[in-house]
């Protein structure tokens, strides 16, 4: 029952998508639009990126780098959580038809286009009917199509720029979080070494105390008069009783840099990510200002 609600409230949801209507149209994918996972889905419940990738069969890593591409953000629209994202049912479903589609063999350019957020100059196809049969388009004709290509290039470069700045923007962000987070463990372990500290101090004393008090009131200096301790020999002995106590402050002291030191971890693995994901939006703005170079306008004569 759980399932067929699920179900319904996606293909209302989703009615106008026009990602499940091109998918649809496929018959081979289109009996992929019932996925096992529905079921383990609540309309009410949020799903963190590791439990998202678990259903999807898709490593956090693979979806956080499609969380980086702007418009593949709008369209999933996840709902951001500090750091994290989170997900609803529908945008569960929304990146896994993104996934079926790649798998297909399209392009996160040609997902894009279908949804709208980026325009694609196609050739000119006439009809029968038309006065410009499309083996003899004229000089004019050709000149528009080629000033388009080029437009159509070039806003997809600045689009790309845009991005790669942006990327670079969060990477900077991203190095100064882990500065932050790796002083913050410095600060930590120093807390820690000082709460070490004081507890051998203080069991050092406390052991110091106890045997010159033992030793006061015992029976054979109480009867003969001698008051005189050699306090080092009591502070080394006291030495070799001092243990290592579970100090319940030292033990929150380290839960909190062991997740500091995990966070630190998962922040350089996704600089690592961003990184390679920003040399190769690089390499494509070059790749396409080399194609932009290239394109031929006809002139006049």
């Amino acid at each position: 029952m759980m399932e067929n609600n699920i179900r319904t409230l996606i293909d209302n949801a989703l009615l106008n998508d026009e990602l499940k209507r091109r998918i649809e149209l496929i018959d081979t994918l289109a009996e992929k639009l019932n996925p096992e996972f529905i079921n383990q889905l609540q309309p009410d419940m949020t799903y963190s990126t590791t439990e998202v990738g678990n259903m999807l069969n898709k490593h956090d890593s693979t979806l956080r780098n499609y969380l980086r591409n702007e418009n593949l953000l709008k369209y999933i629209k996840p709902v951001r959580s500090g750091r994290f994202y989170r997900f609803n049912y529908l945008s569960i479903f929304r990146l896994y038809m993104i996934l079926v589609y790649l798998e297909y063999g399209k392009s996160i350019s040609d997902i894009e286009v279908l949804l709208g957020y980026r325009f694609e100059v196609t050739d000119y196809e006439y009809s029968s009917n038309s006065n410009y049969p499309a083996k003899d388009t004229t000089k004019e004709q050709l000149v528009l199509k080629k000033l388009l290509e080029m437009t159509s290039e070039k806003i997809n470069i600045l689009e790309s720029e845009n991005n790669v700045q942006r990327k670079n923007r969060e990477y900077d962000q991203i190095v100064s979080l882990i500065s932050n987070k790796k002083l913050e463990v410095n600060l930590i372990e120093t807390k820690i070494a000082n709460a070490r500290l004081e507890s051998r101090n203080q069991q050092l004393l406390t052991h110091t105390l106890r045997r010159t008090i033992q030793q006061k009131n015992g029976f054979f200096n109480n009867l003969f008069g001698k008051n005189n301790v050699d306090v080092e020999y009591e502070m080394e002995l006291a030495k070799k009783q001092i243990t290592d106590i579970e100090d319940p402050l030292i033990s929150g002291f380290q839960e909190q840099r062991t997740i500091l030191i995990k966070e630190i971890e998962e922040l350089e693995e996704d600089l690592k990510l961003l990184s390679l994901e920003i040399n190769e939006h690089e390499k494509e703005i070059e790749i396409k200002k080399e194609k932009v170079f290239k394109i031929e306008i006809p002139n006049d004569n």
